[in-house]
């Protein structure tokens, strides 16, 4: 971190910097000292200490570093220079429009180190929207069916071809094992041992344990989706078509789910 000192004015107040830190006491003092905002009663808030927390996480950097307090002349309250931003927010909407434009230019300006810190900063910036849309497209895949694996490698595509962040590959997760279908049982193979058809498996399924939903498609996808609930047995995989022209989706089911419809059928099935 850069030792540059510098000092921003806001309502003739100084408001002090060292490298990318700023001080979260002196913004409070130049935008009026407004009740029950200081940086502490902000750091104790909900919102604070969600933001101070992700900010930490995020930079990977331990909660001291992210936000501090200094005691004696030139102490107080600091913060990395984007929790000093979010606290700007808290104190008016005219600070904050202020911090998030001047405030920022200046500091570049006067901290020559600083100058490198849009590139690192927005890299910190797409990483954070690449994680919400990750979380988004995530969900979605999981939604449709797909396995965890398989919707976080499409989530992840999906945010990388937004963002130009590759998330698995930062972490190293360059391969996600993907389920095998050997463990997994056809509504044909549910219903054997319990004297049901393939149909009925179907039915009971949706109507009785929802656990699936009607969902006719296009050509190549499966006319069942799994509920939410039923994201916790089932998993949908790419099957061979007959006669081997194409491949078309399938949803499977865990074996523990025979146990589920045992009380369905016709007459009583033993477990196995």
């Amino acid at each position: 971190m850069s030792e540059n000192k510098g000092a921003l004015v806001y309502n003739e107040k100084k408001i002090n910097f060292l490298g990318g830190n700023i001080c979260l006491t002196d913004m409070w003092k130049a935008a009026g000292k407004p009740v029950s905002s200081s940086p502490a009663e902000w750091q104790r808030s909900v919102d604070g200490e969600k933001f101070i927390e992700f900010i930490s996480e995020t930079l990977n950097m331990g909660i001291s570093h992210v936000i501090n307090s200094k005691p004696g002349k030139g102490g107080g309250t600091w913060g990395h220079w984007q929790v000093a931003f979010a606290y700007a927010k808290k104190l008016s909407p005219e600070f904050h429009a202020w911090v998030n434009q001047a405030a920022r230019e200046k500091m570049e300006a006067i901290a020559g180190t600083l100058q490198q810190a849009p590139t690192e900063l927005d890299f910190v910036a797409a990483t954070a929207r690449a994680t919400a849309l990750f979380r988004s497209f995530n969900f979605i895949g999981k939604l449709t069916g797909l396995d965890k694996n398989q919707a976080a490698i499409s989530a992840n595509q999906a945010a990388h071809k937004h963002t130009g962040v590759d998330l698995l590959g930062e972490i190293g997760a360059i391969q996600l094992p993907s389920p095998s279908q050997d463990n997994y049982l056809t509504p044909t193979q549910i219903g054997a041992p319990l004297g049901l058809s393939a149909r009925k498996v179907n039915q009971i399924l949706w109507h009785d344990l929802y656990l699936q939903v009607h969902t006719p498609g296009s050509s190549g996808t499966s006319d069942w989706s799994m509920t939410e609930k039923g994201l916790a047995y089932g998993r949908m995989f790419d099957t061979a078509r007959k006669g081997g022209k194409g491949s078309q989706q399938q949803l499977k089911w865990k074996p523990s789910v025979v146990e589920q419809l045992r009380p369905f059928a016709p007459t009583p099935a033993k477990a196995a």
